[in-house]
């Protein structure tokens, strides 16, 4: 219904300005939209409802859309579309959507991307996603080090006291292998609720 337009009731637009038909019935399920909803509606009336999201892509938006009515998701192309819909997901305030993207995010970790994905994760405080790039840093050092991979590099430029975590526990002498033992040993967190 809501790709065809039918019975929609009110409409989102993304940073891009075009408007995507919705159902405020379903999208008021979130909180994110719900508050939106309960503002506009006092502002407007019941005619002409727009939600505008500047921060979110069109292709994110419309994905986020998909996952809030359907409950699946396209991560989009690789870890950059993973990222953009993880930010959105945010945005929106939809749980499932961030737990789903962050997951996807961790099948996704690369020498050339880990690093993108640590600051996302750090500025959305995901703090499973952020250990596991920690962990893939670790195992994968060798692959990840600032001379071989530029994002690194300008990562540990930018979060030094996060590198600085990564270093330590690489380093040899007293305490690295205490340091990078508690990493390995931390108990798994708890699975994602269904």
């Amino acid at each position: 219904l809501q790709k065809a337009g039918a019975f929609c009731d009110m409409e989102v637009a993304a940073r891009e300005g075009l408007p995507l038909p919705a159902h405020r019935a379903v999208l008021s399920s979130t909180p994110f939209f719900r508050e939106a909803l309960e503002r506009l509606g006092e502002e407007k009336g019941e005619e002409g409802v727009r939600v505008e999201l500047r921060e979110c892509s069109l292709s994110a938006v419309e994905r986020a859309l998909d996952f809030i009515y359907t409950g699946t998701f396209d991560a989009g192309e690789g870890v950059d579309g993973c990222l953009e819909l993880l930010h959105c997901g945010a945005t929106l305030q939809v749980e499932g959507l961030v737990r789903a993207c962050a997951r996807r995010a961790e099948a996704l970790l690369h020498p050339s991307s880990v690093a993108r994905v640590w600051e996302a994760a750090a500025a959305l405080e995901l703090e499973r996603l952020k250990s596991k790039c920690l962990r893939f840093i670790i195992d994968h050092y060798d692959a990840c080090r600032p001379e071989k991979e530029a994002s690194v590099k300008e990562a540990m430029r930018r979060h030094p006291a996060f590198f600085d975590l990564v270093l330590s526990a690489l380093s040899p002498g007293p305490g690295a292998a205490s340091k990078l033992g508690k990493a390995r040993s931390a108990p798994p967190p708890p699975p994602a609720p269904r």
